[in-house]
């Protein structure tokens, strides 16, 4: 997800996000949303950095259901 984030892909990035809403729990979702690359970054670490207000929208929403 980061990756995806980092590099823009936001295809991939709601892909994902598609899959998350409709495949895993609230606990897992959290899990995924909290998940960090091996620097410590979230992908809303990435998304708000870079500006990218859309994706960072979606990521919030999805950890609000």
């Amino acid at each position: 997800m980061q990756a995806a984030a980092k590099w823009g892909k936001e295809d991939i990035l709601q892909k994902l996000l598609e899959w998350a809403r409709g495949k895993l729990t609230t606990e897992e979702v959290n899990k995924f949303l909290l998940s960090t690359d091996r620097e410590g970054i979230t992908a809303r670490h990435v998304t708000a950095k870079d500006g990218q207000l859309k994706l960072l929208d979606e990521i919030w929403d999805l950890g609000r259901r």
